[in-house]
């Protein structure tokens, strides 16, 4: 196989790893992790006091860090020759790694909204989530579930 054929190969296969964690996690109220479904839950009105926005932040995983070092080292390895190809491969590794995985962390990153509740006991929470579906203004009548994760929904 030629190296620019085995390089564009080696580069497909590194940018769909890196597209792929662009599917972040669904963390709205609405929606339930295979982990979660058959927890029970303790269900609580209560009222929404405000509503904040928020960012969550991204995860730093190992697709991102594999898909660059590939890419990286596909790179270095068309630079020089002997030892110095080497040096050079491994050394794109590295920056590659570095470089997927802060892709990835951004790519996963989310808005979401930080909601305050008085539940109808007095006790006030908050629970950090996406909006989802939902909907949320303040003085509004909310359910908060505690359980696995907690989540806040629309009544």
């Amino acid at each position: 196989m030629k190296t620019t054929t085995l390089l564009s190969a080696l580069a497909a296969a590194a940018a769909a790893l890196l597209l792929a964690p662009g599917c972040a996690d669904n963390l709205s109220g609405s929606s339930y992790s295979s982990s979660t479904s058959r927890s029970g839950y303790v269900e609580q009105e209560g009222e929404l006091l405000a509503v904040t926005p928020v960012t969550i932040e991204g995860k730093e995983g190992s697709v991102g860090l594999l898909a660059g070092s590939i890419l990286g080292a596909a790179v270095g390895s068309t630079i020089g020759g002997g030892h110095g190809r080497t040096v050079a491969t491994a050394l794109g590794g590295v920056a590659g790694g570095a470089v997927g995985a802060g892709a990835e962390k951004s790519a996963t990153k989310q808005n979401g909204v930080e909601l305050r509740v008085k539940l109808d006991d007095g006790r006030v929470v908050n629970v950090t989530q996406t909006l989802g579906d939902d909907y949320f203004v303040p003085g509004q009548r909310v359910r908060v579930l505690f359980g696995a994760d907690t989540r806040v929904r629309p009544l």
